[in-house]
């Protein structure tokens, strides 16, 4: 599969490592609810199952390199943004040269040249 189409597909079943991340940082935090919930509830069996899912689900972002939780809900925030970026960008000619032009500015040359040959013809939202 050529890598363009391959990363597509990832982003479209949220398999990139920022989602998964994200969506495991998501679970953690379901987990430790629901085990306060339990604890409230007066349920210590439930409460304990909660804290082993917390546990292995934190130690799979340890695993994945991700120090904190909040910092794997940032890249997944930051991921959308870019997204978003990318789909306004394909219609806005004016907001493509303004994004090469700020990511010039920046010194990612590189960067910026990407953007440029991916958005020199506006292509329409949804396309």
């Amino acid at each position: 599969m050529a890598p363009d189409i391959a990363d597509a597909v990832a982003r479209a079943h949220g398999l990139d490592v920022v989602a998964v991340s994200g969506r495991i940082a998501e679970a953690a935090q379901r987990a430790r609810e629901a085990g306060l919930l339990a604890l409230e509830d007066g349920d210590a069996a439930l409460a304990l199952r909660a804290i082993d899912v917390e546990t292995r689900t934190l130690a799979a972002l340890a695993a994945a390199g991700v120090e904190r939780e909040a910092d794997a809900i940032v890249a997944a925030s930051a991921m959308d943004l870019a997204r978003a970026l990318y789909t306004v960008a394909r219609a806005d000619a004016h907001v493509a040269d303004a994004l090469t032009a700020e990511l010039d500015r920046r010194g990612l040359r590189d960067l910026a040249d990407d953007v440029f040959s991916q958005f020199s013809e506006p292509k329409g939202i949804g396309s």
